[in-house]
């Protein structure tokens, strides 16, 4: 009987080490970022081993080590910032870390290519951008479009590109870009009512393509605005809202979302502020209507004009 204990024993403990496997010593959860300053003369690498990713930013060197490492630091009287789990991105709704969790979405929210054709992939460097890693993504035949907190890049091509970037010493990562990225999650479960959508897409994918596969997924009154800005164009269209996922799959879509009739939450937001409706603790809350209605203010007859010629991004206030 004790032996047979013994051995249910055994077993159990091994099952449970299974079940919960020790943090990943690259972005797991006892490891942290590292800025660390004032690092003259000082030669990190030889610090730590050779496993131990550090890249000198000239102001700072960044790595990422386990806590237990930052006593080494300590001890050599270095200054540092701490950054708390580094490589976790927020995407779909859902904090992860990409390298070790694969997001779960519904089928149709997390469809990916099935060619090797130039569409929407996430590349994740070890650390904060270099100019240089990204003309190396553009040598390997990406185009980068979106830089995504932390240390995350939204770039254009093909799957063969891709590969050959995680070839790369600084990448860390590389995945797909889901549906479920383009669409907010309160969106995610529309009926099958026609919904005017707005989309923000990719001028590599060819607008007219775009537009040619929304036809075909029944989509009517569909117009567009190309040069939105040097990154995308814009793209309307009516849709059944249950559909959103499939046209959320279509190469070149960065982001799609219902257009409010109302203003949006964000408009809805600025409105209670401006006017005062906020509690202690800076929460806004209905009134806005009540406000105006004291006022005598309805709207009739207004006429509203936004000209906006854009910025000059050569202006030396944003050239950096």
């Amino acid at each position: 009987m004790t032996r047979n204990y013994f051995q249910w024993l055994i077993l159990a403990v091994f099952l449970l080490g299974l079940a919960f496997p020790g943090a990943d010593a690259d972005g797991g959860s006892e490891t942290v970022g590292i800025r660390i300053f004032d690092t003259d003369n000082v030669n990190l690498q030889s610090t730590f081993s050779d496993e131990t990713f550090v890249v000198d930013y000239g102001s700072f060197q960044w790595a990422v080590l386990s806590k237990d490492a930052l006593a080494n630091l300590d001890d050599q009287g270095l200054t540092y910032q701490v950054v708390e789990d580094p490589y976790t991105v927020n995407l779909g709704g859902q904090d992860f870390d990409p390298l070790l969790i694969e997001p779960s979405f519904p089928d149709e929210w997390s469809r990916v290519p099935t060619t090797s054709e130039p569409a929407l992939r996430l590349i994740q460097f070890h650390g904060p951008t270099k100019t240089e890693w990204l003309n190396d993504l553009i040598t390997d035949g990406l185009s980068p479009v979106q830089y995504i907190h932390p240390f995350t890049y939204l770039v254009w091509g093909a799957s063969d590109a891709v590969q050959k970037s995680t070839q790369r010493y600084f990448v860390r990562w590389a995945g797909d870009y889901l549906p479920a990225y383009a669409v907010q999650t309160k969106n995610r479960g529309l009926g099958s009512e026609p919904i005017l959508f707005r989309a923000m897409t990719l001028p590599q994918a060819g607008l007219d393509k775009i537009i040619a596969d929304l036809d075909v997924l029944g989509a009517s009154k569909i117009t567009s605005a190309s040069n939105l800005d040097p990154s995308f164009d814009l793209v309307s269209f009516i849709l059944p809202g249950d559909q959103i996922s499939a046209a959320a799959s279509l190469p070149g879509i960065y982001s799609i979302q219902p257009v409010p009739t109302d203003g949006g939450d964000r408009g809805e937001m600025s409105n209670q502020v401006n006017v005062g409706n906020v509690d202690a603790v800076n929460r806004a809350f209905p009134g806005y209507q009540a406000w105006l209605a004291q006022l005598n203010l309805s709207g009739d007859g207004v006429i509203i004009a936004n000209v906006d010629s854009g910025i000059l991004e050569t202006h030396p206030d944003l050239v950096n």
